[in-house]
């Protein structure tokens, strides 16, 4: 399986800070079934970590990996916050795609909600080739209370990645409950385990493919784990048409 999002790298960002809780780490994934892991650094915007530095830093994960007989690989990709400027910095050379595929490309949600027009963000990036991965939108509040947004970028073929945390109530039983209330309406491409030093003995991915498989059926199961194979090699991901989530029945499962 694939994990798409993971806080992995050794001392970037909130990964782990000693050789030994990375080795740890690494090997708790590899039990549950991991075999390929998505690290993305946050782009802070003030040149900390820009492409060639991830680059490197997952080099020397995946050399020490190997050197420890861990059957896991890192591949990169980046985070950026949502914003009209996503494209320069693109251009620039500062960000990089997931797997360096240019097409999919991770995007932060401004925990306030949107401050640009994220419809012509999502349809400038497509129109320039990338395929915006929104990161996580079941966690922020201003998107709880508002799914249109989410369901506006969705139709235009924008991919909205969720935390396997939240489906677990780490993140809070309101955020649960959204969690399951987006899968039910298409609003969710895929699931990752954005593990952390200190979250990564709670979290399993295969566990929460399983509750979905139980709940769901096998080929809703089955489709999410194609999507992340999808996303990491670069091509279409299988989706069901979005449904628009009402005001009063959202808000009503609380």
């Amino acid at each position: 399986m694939i994990d798409l999002y993971t806080h992995l790298l050794l001392n970037v960002g909130q990964g782990p800070k000693s050789e030994s809780v990375f080795t740890e780490m690494a090997k708790q994934l590899v039990d549950q079934g991991i075999t390929t892991a998505v690290v993305s650094p946050y782009d802070e915007g003030i040149g900390k970590v820009y492409s060639q530095g991830i680059k490197t830093y997952v080099q020397q994960a995946n050399e020490l990996l190997s050197s420890k007989f861990i059957p896991l690989h890192l591949i990169a990709a980046q985070e950026v916050m949502a914003s009209s400027e996503v494209h320069m910095h693109y251009t620039d050379h500062k960000l990089i795609t997931v797997n360096e595929n240019s097409k999919y490309l991770y995007l932060r949600l401004p925990p306030q909600g949107f401050q640009c027009d994220i419809e012509t963000l999502v349809y400038d990036l497509q129109l320039s080739g990338f395929i915006p991965v929104f990161l996580h939108p079941e966690k922020y509040p201003s998107f709880q209370e508002n799914t249109n947004s989410l369901y506006k970028i969705a139709k235009q073929g924008a991919i909205v990645l969720l935390d396997a945390q939240s489906f677990l109530g780490m993140n809070s039983r309101k955020t649960k409950k959204v969690a399951f209330q987006l899968l039910d309406h298409g609003l969710c491409h895929a699931i990752s385990s954005s593990v952390t030093p200190s979250t990564y003995r709670k979290v399993s991915l295969a566990k929460i493919y399983d509750t979905i498989s139980y709940q769901y059926g096998d080929a809703l199961k089955e489709t999410l784990i194609e999507n992340a194979q999808a996303i990491v090699s670069g091509n279409s991901i299988s989706k069901d048409e979005p449904e628009r989530i009402k005001k009063t029945k959202f808000l009503g499962i609380f």
